[in-house]
């Protein structure tokens, strides 16, 4: 059921890139310590991106390092990331 509820997040993610429109107010929520629970958005704009801004609010309980937010580019996969290595700071 989890699995379920998290690809209709992605869904709804997509949708909304597909249909060029924000993300304003849509969440994505992972239930369980996600390791490797992720979401992918690809907008395909009709040139290349000159700039683009991340806007997010998050809540945990993980007391691990993870990743907030990650841009891929052709010449590496982690291009821009927001990584978080201590909890509470």
């Amino acid at each position: 059921m989890e699995k379920l509820q998290l690809w209709l997040l992605v869904l709804a993610g997509l949708l909304g890139a597909v249909t060029q429109e924000d993300l304003y107010q849509k969440m994505f929520v992972f239930q369980k310590d996600p390791s490797d629970a992720h979401v992918v958005v690809k907008p395909e704009p009709e040139w290349p991106l000159q700039n683009f801004t991340v806007c997010l609010r998050y809540f945990t309980d993980l007391t691990r390092p993870y990743n907030l937010f990650s841009y891929a580019a052709k010449a590496q996969d982690n291009e821009i990331l927001l990584f978080k290595p201590k909890p509470r700071q």
